[in-house]
């Protein structure tokens, strides 16, 4: 637990200084609040430092050492700037001594709630696999040929590569994912706090209706828990799809116009950051790249210093991807190369039927039925949590008719932009792989907005009044005490009661991932570790399901580091 929160204050102070250090060089004035400054400026920070990583290891591993050395020397250049400096001050400035303990509390809470054995399948199974791959051996080429999960690139893997490596052996693996939902809790009580005060704005309860939402999803599924605790990119896709549309509203909300063209790119920015991590944001970056159109006007200036930002936020991704696999989009077989690190076609194509077709989940369906009515209904009694993620389709369908009937097009202009990003997410997911861990920020979008849109419209004026009764409080930061005063209780009383092992046993170190039972054969010269079951978290590389007997090393005098290929013959 010692490990996981110097780690995050690490992470809160180097991140947070180069987004502030982004956010005033784009003089984005549309996020003026100094919380909300802090709160996207840590949420940049760390986009900014995972894309950064992964273009490091294109030519180095992701070793502790090496990711210290990036960490410091981005967060120096950030510091240097005397704005970051004088915002930074600013904002310690406003940190009184009770915000202080509460906010210690909250952060001890999450630590003992996130600090044990990761369980989550998919991070036994491969994720684990990818991040010590980069740590110990950076990029490699031809990666997928030996396993096709790891041709799946992702910054998230790359920031959690250099804290899961040396002497902590990769139990680390919980820690950022848990270090983003502190963050989003912060956040949540700041407009928690706006909003009893009387001062919230539409984003503001956005925010809050988001979250509660989200909470109450994680508290009741059991996926999303094993999820929390891993190093899984599906949570922070999650929080980002909720970071985003909250960040539309509040360059929406802004004035003057001038404002809304500089701080515009701040949505893209963070929207093209979460389609490093994971492809299903695909429709983030799609609406925030159309926002940043319309507050720009179209103008040919401004266009281009969007489509620069998007080139250099995905020239890492690219090149990954061109290097482990021969494909950018991979499984997607779009621009894919003929190289002879690359899958063949034929491969890329089959996987991603794997993971996106309804027909290789659940077989032809008979000749009398209708295919499309068969494969939902196959769908459907699959899993609970897909009858969860049906109603949520469902009650996203009736919040954008409520929306639509709400619309008025001179107050809150950034809701069409929400509208569009809830109903394309939800197809999106719905066409690319019908699992609620892919789209539950998308689902809860519409349901979140609603709840900020009704509240603001309809909310009895008695609630009206309470709220008004807090509105003598001199700072956002100050109304806060009362919530933190409680998160601080609730949060280390649940923590030791839910996870009370992790005071005795965590207290330094995360747990020791769990042993692999693997068999060790040469092929080609390569010797493999075969785990039966699929998952490699704790064995040796290369570790594999299934010895491929097509692969050799590409360069045999570097060994894995080299890469490998396709066998000649």
């Amino acid at each position: 637990m010692v490990y996981c929160l110097l780690v995050w204050v690490l992470l809160v102070l180097v991140s947070g200084s180069m987004g502030l250090a982004l956010l005033n060089r784009i003089a984005a004035e549309g996020f003026g609040r100094l919380s909300d400054r802090a709160i996207t400026a840590v949420w940049l920070g760390l986009i900014l430092l995972a894309v950064t990583l992964q273009a490091v290891s294109l030519f180095y591993p992701l070793s502790p050492l090496v990711g210290l050395t990036v960490a410091l020397v981005l967060g120096a250049l950030a510091v240097a700037l005397p704005s970051t400096r004088i915002t930074l001050t600013a904002l310690l400035q406003r940190i009184s001594g009770i915000t202080l303990i509460g906010g210690l509390g909250l952060v001890v809470g999450m630590a003992l709630l996130t600090v044990k054995p990761v369980r989550w399948v998919e991070s036994t199974f491969y994720h684990y696999t990818a991040i010590r791959w980069l740590s110990e051996f950076g990029t490699v080429s031809g990666l997928a040929l030996i396993r096709k999960n790891l041709g799946i690139t992702s910054t998230w893997f790359a920031l959690n590569a250099p804290l899961n490596g040396g002497a902590i052996a990769f139990r680390a693996g919980s820690l950022l994912n848990g270090f983003i939902l502190c963050v989003a809790l912060l956040h949540f009580l700041i407009c928690l706090s706006r909003w009893r005060s009387g001062q919230a704005r539409l984003s503001d309860r956005f925010k809050v209706g988001f979250f509660l939402l989200f909470l109450g999803y994680l508290a009741v599924a059991k996926e999303m828990q094993l999820i929390l605790v891993s190093p899984s990119p599906d949570l922070p896709i999650a929080l980002l799809v909720e970071v985003v549309s909250w960040s539309i509203l509040v360059v929406a909300e802004s004035t003057p116009q001038k404002s809304h063209i500089q701080s515009a790119i701040i949505p893209l920015i963070l929207a093209v950051g979460a389609v490093t991590i994971k492809l299903s944001a695909l429709p983030l970056w799609v609406v925030a790249s159309l926002f940043y159109g319309f507050q720009s006007r179209w103008s040919l200036r401004h266009l281009l210093i969007g489509g620069t930002a998007i080139a250099i936020l995905l020239l890492s991704t690219v090149l990954t991807g061109y290097t482990i696999s021969g494909c950018p989009l991979y499984p997607s077989d779009l621009f894919c190369l003929n190289v002879p690190w690359s899958l063949s076609v034929g491969e890329t194509q089959q996987f991603a039927n794997e993971t996106q077709s309804l027909t290789e989940w659940y077989g032809s369906p008979p000749a009398e039925q209708n295919t499309h009515l068969w494969l939902f209904w196959q769908w459907l009694k699959g899993r609970t949590l897909n009858q969860v993620m049906a109603f949520l389709v469902i009650v996203s369908g009736v919040c954008s008719l409520y929306l639509g009937w709400t619309f008025n097009n001179k107050r809150h202009t950034g809701k069409i932009w929400l509208l569009a990003l809830g109903i394309l997410g939800i197809l999106f997911i719905i066409s690319k792989g019908p699992l609620i861990r892919f789209g539950i920020g998308y689902l809860l979008v519409l349901p979140a907005l609603t709840i900020a849109v009704w509240s603001e419209i309809s909310l009895p004026k008695k609630f009206t009044e309470i709220e008004l009764i807090f509105k003598n409080s001199k700072h956002p930061l100050e109304r806060v005490k009362l919530p933190v005063i409680l998160i601080f209780a609730c949060s280390l009383g649940l923590a030791v009661i839910i996870n009370p092992s992790s005071l005795q046993a965590y207290w330094l170190l995360p747990p020791n991932l769990r042993a692999s039972v693997t068999t060790q054969q040469q092929v080609n010269g390569i010797d493999y570790f075969i785990s039966s079951q699929g998952g490699c978290s704790a064995s040796p590389l290369p570790c594999v399901k299934k010895v491929p007997s097509n692969v050799e090393l590409k360069e045999p005098i570097l060994g894995l580091k080299g890469g490998f290929v396709r066998t000649a013959h």
